[in-house]
C-alpha cells in the first residue's frame, strides 16, 4: 500500500512529462537497430520516473529480503539503539582495515551476509553482459541471481560479484533487458518468486509473489519484451499459466495489493512442460515456449486490458522428405525475421515461417508451418540454440558450434571445442559484432566472440579469427556434480572443495582465485563411486589434508599441492566416509561411515616414509554415524573420543589400548531412547564443566557431562523449519569474549548465543541452500562460514556478525518475557494462571490440606514436587524424562559453588516447564505411531482390555498391574468385566457401579474416547466409511 501510494504520488507529479511509452505493435523491420536504440531510451527514462518509491523504502538491505531475514522478535528500534551503542567502543579504523581486506560493506541487521559463491548453477543458461569496457555474465547460484565480472586481459586482476538476493527458493530462470540494464529471476516452489533488479545499483524494483497464481508451483522460464516495458512468466506445475506484466508500471490490485498481470492464460494440460519463453523481436505481441512434444505460439491483445491470447501449435509431424524429428530440445526465434527455428534430440534443426496468403487473412491459430528440415549432428543431439543478426547459431552434444543462415547454408563451423556438450551460446547484447551479413563466402571477414557453457562445468570464450579457425579461453570452470564437501585451512586463506565427479580444488577465499586443483580419475569403470570425494579435513597443523571417498578409501595428501603423502592410501572402511577430524595436537585421525564404523588412525613419526599408520576400527553403530568428536577436559592432557549414530548410542573409546587392527571401546549406553537424535557436536568451554551437546526429532538440544555422560540441561532449540542437523563451535574472534555456536538445519544456517537456555532471542537464522546443505565449516577467525549445496554444486561464504544477535538479546536479557511468549495466552493466559496456582497448592498439600496451623507461602517449591506441578499442566514426563529434570535443577550450580539445589522458584519452574515439554504436544499421529509398535498397525485393530494392561506392564518404562488399571479407571472411570480381568488387582469400589469397558475396542476408540483426543481430518490408514 505505501508502495502504490508513493507511486501514484510520484505519477501525479510527473503527469505533464513529455515521455511517452513506445507505440505497441510498431513494425521495426525497415530500421531494427535505430528502433531499438530509442526503446533503450525510452524505457531508461520510463522507468527513472518509477523507480524513487522504490529506492527510498529498500535502499538499505536492511529490511530486504524479507524471506531471508533473521527471525528476530525484539523491536528494531531497541536493537539499532544496542547496536549504537555496543558500536561506540569499537576501534573504527581497526573495524574499516578488514572490512577493506576482505571488501565487505558495513554490517546491517543481518547475522549472517553473503559475501561470496563459489558455483554456477549450470542447468539455467548463464547470460553474457560483456561490453567494451568490461567482461560479465549474469547466472544463478542456488537462491542468488549474480553478475560476475571478470578481467580478461590481466589474470592477477580480482573478479567481482554483485550478489542480487532476496528469492528464497532455488532459481530455475533468469533473464535481462536487451541493454543489460534491468535483471529477473524467478524461483520454485508453492511459495515462488519473481524479482527484477537494477544493475546500477544492485537493489530491487518489482518482487512478485506467486504471480502466476497459488496453484503454481514456481516458473519454468521468464523474459523481458524487446522494448523491455513488459515481463513475462510461465509457471511449472499440472496447469502452467501464462502472464504478462508491464513492470515499470505499479498496478496493484484492490483485494491483495498484488500486481495485476495484463495477461493471465492458462494452458491446456499437457504431458510435458513447457519453457524457454521469449517473445518474437519483431512484434511483441507474440511469444513462444517449447515442450519436449512441440511449441506453442501466444498472441495477445496489447490494446485491450483484458490482454486476449490466442494461441497456435504448429503442426511438427507434417514434415519435408518424411523426416523425423523427435524430442525438442530448444527453440528460438530468429532475429531480424518473420523465421523461428527448433532444435530435436536426433540431431535435427526445423525452420518454421509465418503462413501467408494472398486471398485472405490467414487466422492466427495457422500462423506457422514448417519450410526446411535440416540434420546438423548424426550421431547426436542439438542442446544449444540461438539467433544472431539473421544467423541460426547451432550448438551440439559433441562440442560443435555451427553457423547457419535460414536457407541452412553453413556459414562458419568451431568444431570439437574440447570441453563436452555445449549447454548454451551466449553472445554479448550490447557489443557490435563484426559478422558479415551481406556476403558470406569471404569467411576471413567472419569475426565474432560468444561464450559457451558446457556439461562438463565450463565457461569458455570462443574467439572466430576466419577461415574456419577460432580460439579459446577458459573462462570459468566449475564441478558439474554435487558438491558434497569443504574444509577451511586452519592458518591461511585457503578453502578446500570436493565434488561428486572428484575435483578437488584449493581456493584463496581473500582473493578469490584457485591456486591449485586435482581431479581423481576412476580406479575402474565398474566403481562410479571411486572418485565421489564425501569428506575433507585438514590437520591442525595445516600440512595435511584428509580427502574420504564413497568407497570408503582415505586418501592423505599434502596441502600445499594436493599431491599424495607417501603410503597415504587407507581402504578400511566399505562404505562412504561421513566425517573426518583430526585431534587437536595433530597426532591421532579419525574416520566414521554410513554403516557406523569407526576408524583411527596415529601419525608415526619414526618413519617419514609412513607419516600415518592404521591402528584399528570397530562397528560400534548400527546405522550411520551423526558425528565424531576428539575431547580434551578442561586442564586434562588427554583425548577422548565420543561418538554418537543414528540408533541414539554414545560411545566413547579407549585410545590407549587399541592397537592391531582393534579399536577397543570404553563406554557404550543409548542416551535418548524416546527421540531420534540428528546432531551431535562437542559444546565450548565455557564453564568448569565439558560438556557434549545433541539435538533431536522433537527440536530439543540437550547437554551432557562427559565425565558423567548425565544429561544436564534440556532447552529448545530453534523452530526454523527442521530440526538441528549439524552443530559446531565458533572460534573465538578476536575482541569478543562471547561464545557462540553455529547450527544448521536441512536448508538454514543460523548462530545460538552461548549459554544456552531456550531463551528464543538466543537464535537466529538464514536459508542458505534451498535444495540442502552438505557441510558448514567456519574459518579459524571466526569471522566467515563456508555452507555446501550438494546438489546445487554451489560453495557460499558468508561473514558472520555476531553483535546483531548480541543487540537482540541484550534488549531482552533477564526477563522472562521471551518465555511467556512460548505459553499459550502469554503471561496473561490461564496456563500461567495455573502454574502460579498450583505452585501455591503444592504448598498447602504439604502442609497438609485440613491443618489448623497458619500457612506459610514461599517463594520457593521443594524439588521433588515439580514433576506433580508439571503434570498438573498437562505435561506427563516419563521417568527417565523427571529424571534429568532433577539432575538439572540439581546439579546446575555444583560447578561453580559445590552446592546441591533442592528448591526450585516460579521463573526456574516457569523455565523448565517450558524447555521441557513437547513443542507440538502430542499429536494423533504421535498415538497411531506409538500403538504401531505394539503391533496395532490400523485404526479399526480391535484390543482387548487385558492386552492393552499386558501392554503397559511390559513394554517401555513398564507398569505395575495395580498402576495400568488404575489408570484405566481414571480415564474411563468404568468397571471392568469380572471375567475378563481374572488376576487384576484393582480398587472394585473406585468404579461407577452398574458400567462395564466393552469386551473390546478399536485403536480408534482408545485414542478419542480413552485419551479423549478429538480428530475431524486426520485419519491415517486404509478408507473406512464405518469410521
Amino acid at each position: 500500500m505505501v508502495l502504490g501510494r508513493k507511486l501514484r504520488q510520484k505519477q501525479a507529479g510527473n503527469e505533464n512529462s513529455p515521455v511517452q511509452s513506445p507505440t505497441p505493435g510498431c513494425d521495426v523491420r525497415k530500421n531494427f537497430g535505430v528502433q531499438c536504440e530509442q526503446a533503450d531510451e525510452v524505457s531508461t527514462a520510463y522507468a527513472e520516473m518509477h523507480r524513487d518509491p522504490y529506492l527510498i523504502l529498500l535502499k538499505s538491505m536492511e529490511t530486504f529480503p524479507p524471506t531471508s531475514a533473521p527471525i528476530n522478535p525484539v523491536d528494531e528500534e531497541k536493537i539499532k539503539t544496542v547496536f549504537a551503542e555496543k558500536k561506540a567502543g569499537v576501534n573504527d579504523a581497526k573495524e574499516k582495515a578488514i572490512l577493506k581486506e576482505f571488501k565487505t560493506s558495513q554490517p546491517t541487521l543481518l547475522p549472517l551476509k553473503l559475501e561470496w559463491t563459489f558455483g554456477i548453477n549450470r542447468h539455467v543458461p548463464f547470460i553474457n553482459l560483456t561490453s567494451a569496457r568490461h567482461s560479465s555474465i549474469f547466472y544463478s547460484a542456488g537462491q542468488t541471481a549474480v553478475l560476475y565480472s571478470y578481467d580478461e586481459t590481466d589474470s592477477k586482476q580480482e573478479a567481482a560479484q554483485i550478489l542480487l538476493e532476496g528469492l528464497s527458493r532455488q532459481i530455475t530462470c533468469i533473464a535481462t533487458t536487451k541493454n543489460g540494464r534491468w535483471m529477473a529471476a524467478g524461483d520454485t516452489g508453492s511459495d515462488y518468486s519473481a524479482i527484477v533488479w537494477d544493475q546500477k545499483d544492485a537493489l530491487p524494483l518489482r518482487m512478485y509473489s506467486q504471480p502466476n497464481g497459488k496453484e503454481a508451483y514456481g516458473l519454468t522460464s521468464i523474459c523481458f519484451s524487446p522494448d523491455m516495458r513488459f515481463l513475462a512468466m510461465l509457471s511449472s506445475g499440472p496447469r502452467q499459466v501464462l502472464t504478462i506484466f508491464e513492470w515499470l508500471v505499479d498496478k496493484k490490485g484492490k483485494n491483495d495489493g498484488q500486481d495485476v498481470p495484463l495477461v493471465y492464460y492458462q494452458l491446456s494440460q499437457q504431458e510435458d512442460m513447457h519453457s524457454q519463453l521469449s517473445f518474437s523481436p519483431l512484434d511483441q505481441s507474440i511469444l513462444m515456449s517449447c515442450s519436449q512434444s512441440g511449441v506453442v505460439l501466444y498472441k495477445w491483445n496489447m490494446t485491450q486490458s483484458a490482454g486476449q491470447v490466442r494461441i497456435c501449435i504448429p503442426n511438427i509431424q507434417k514434415v519435408p522428405n518424411s523426416m523425423v524429428l523427435g524430442k525438442l530440445t530448444r527453440a528460438v526465434f530468429v532475429d531480424v525475421s518473420t523465421y523461428f527455428v527448433i532444435g530435436t534430440m536426433n540431431g535435427t534443426i526445423a525452420l518454421f515461417q509465418k503462413r501467408t496468403s494472398h486471398k485472405k487473412v490467414l487466422a492466427f491459430e495457422k500462423y506457422a508451418e514448417i519450410v526446411k528440415v535440416y540434420k546438423v549432428v548424426d550421431k547426436g543431439s542439438v542442446t544449444a540454440l540461438t539467433s544472431l543478426n539473421g544467423m541460426i547459431v547451432v550448438g551440439d552434444s559433441l562440442g560443435n558450434v555451427n553457423f547457419y543462415d535460414c536457407n541452412f547454408l553453413l556459414l562458419y563451423t568451431c568444431s570439437n571445442i574440447g570441453f563436452g556438450s555445449i549447454n548454451n551460446i551466449s553472445f554479448s547484447r550490447i557489443r557490435a559484432h563484426k559478422e558479415l551479413a551481406i556476403n558470406f563466402a569471404n569467411k576471413a571477414l567472419f569475426l565474432s566472440e560468444f561464450l559457451i557453457g558446457t556439461s562438463s562445468g565450463h565457461i569458455v570464450k570462443v574467439r572466430t579469427t576466419g577461415d574456419d579457425v577460432y580460439e579459446t579461453k577458459l573462462v570459468r570452470e566449475e564441478p558439474p556434480d554435487a558438491v558434497i564437501a569443504c574444509a577451511v585451512h586452519p592458518n591461511a586463506y585457503r578453502l578446500l572443495i570436493g565434488s561428486s565427479d572428484g575435483l578437488l580444488r584449493m581456493w584463496d577465499y581473500k582473493h578469490k582465485s584457485i591456486l591449485v586443483q586435482r581431479r581423481f580419475p576412476l580406479d575402474s569403470k565398474e566403481d562410479l563411486l571411486s572418485k565421489d570425494i564425501t569428506s575433507l579435513a585438514f590437520d591442525p597443523t595445516g600440512i595435511y589434508v584428509a580427502c574420504g571417498f564413497a568407497t570408503g578409501a582415505l586418501r592423505l595428501l599434502k596441502a600445499v599441492d594436493l599431491s599424495d603423502e607417501p603410503n597415504g592410501h587407507f581402504a578400511d572402511s566399505f562404505a562412504k566416509i561421513l566425517f573426518i577430524e583430526f585431534a587437536d595436537d595433530g597426532t591421532k585421525l579419525a574416520t566414521a561411515d554410513g554403516e557406523g564404523v569407526i576408524c583411527l588412525y596415529r601419525n608415526n613419526t619414526q618413519d617419514w616414509n609412513k607419516t600415518w599408520v592404521y591402528v584399528g576400527c570397530h562397528q560400534s553403530h548400527t546405522g550411520a554415524v551423526l558425528n565424531l568428536a576428539f575431547v580434551r577436559e578442561v586442564g586434562v592432557e588427554k583425548d577422548r573420543l565420543f561418538t554418537l549414530g543414528l540408533d541414539g548410542c554414545l560411545v566413547e573409546y579407549d585410545l590407549d589400548q587399541s592397537a592391531d587392527g582393534d579399536l577397543l571401546i570404553q563406554y557404550r549406553e543409548m542416551i535418548d531412547s524416546e527421540d531420534q537424535p540428528f546432531a551431535f557436536a562437542l559444546y565450548p568451554p565455557i564453564s568448569k564443566e565439558s560438556f557434549l551437546i545433541t539435538s533431536n526429532n522433537k527440536y530439543k538440544l540437550r547437554l551432557w557431562n562427559v565425565t558423567t555422560k548425565l544429561c544436564r540441561k534440556t532447552v529448545n532449540g530453534p523452530l526454523q523449519g527442521s530440526p538441528v542437523m549439524g552443530m559446531t563451535a565458533l572460534p573465538l574472534r578476536e575482541g569478543n569474549s562471547s561464545r557462540y555456536l553455529l547450527w544448521r538445519n536441512a536448508d538454514c544456517v543460523g548462530l545460538m548465543a552461548l549459554p544456552l537456555d531456550g531463551n528464543p532471542y538466543r537464535y537466529c537464522s538464514r536459508r542458505v541452500h534451498p535444495l540442502g546443505i552438505t557441510c558448514m565449516k567456519p574459518s579459524p577467525s571466526g569471522r566467515f562460514v563456508f555452507t555446501a549445496g550438494g546438489p546445487e554444486a554451489i560453495v557460499n561464504m558468508w561473514s558472520l556478525h555476531p553483535e546483531i544477535l548480541d543487540a537482540s538479546l541484550e534488549a531482552s536479557k533477564d526477563s522472562l518475557i521471551p518465555f511467556f511468549d512460548l505459553l499459550e495466552g502469554g503471561m496473561d493466559g490461564e496456563l500461567y494462571k495455573r502454574l502460579e496456582q498450583y505452585f501455591v497448592y503444592l504448598q498447602l498439600k504439604m502442609q497438609g490440606l485440613e491443618t489448623r496451623e497458619a500457612r506459610v507461602v514461599q517463594d520457593v517449591l521443594p524439588l521433588q514436587e515439580l514433576p506433580n506441578l508439571f503434570c498438573a499442566l498437562s505435561y506427563y514426563p516419563s521417568e527417565q524424562e523427571k529424571k534429568n529434570i532433577m539432575q538439572e535443577i540439581k546439579y546446575s550450580q555444583y560447578a561453580e559453588t559445590g552446592l546441591l539445589v533442592d528448591q526450585v522458584d516460579v521463573p526456574t519452574a516457569l523455565k523448565t516447564f517450558v524447555n521441557h515439554r513437547p513443542i507440538w504436544g502430542i499429536q494423533y499421529p504421535d498415538l497411531i505411531k506409538a500403538f504401531a509398535k505394539f503391533g496395532f498397525e490400523e485404526l479399526r485393530t480391535c484390543i482387548k482390555p487385558p492386552q492393552l494392561v499386558q501392554i503397559l506392564k511390559g513394554i517401555g518404562e513398564s507398569m505395575s498391574e495395580e498402576e495400568a488399571v488404575n489408570t484405566l479407571s481414571v480415564l474411563t472411570n468404568l468397571r471392568p468385566p469380572l471375567a475378563d480381568w481374572e488376576g487384576v488387582g484393582a480398587e472394585r469400589d473406585f468404579f461407577r457401579p452398574g458400567t462395564t469397558l466393552p469386551k473390546e475396542f478399536t485403536v480408534k476408540d482408545v485414542i478419542e474416547e480413552v485419551f479423549g483426543f478429538e480428530t475431524t481430518d486426520a485419519f491415517y490408514g486404509p478408507p473406512d466409511n464405518s469410521l
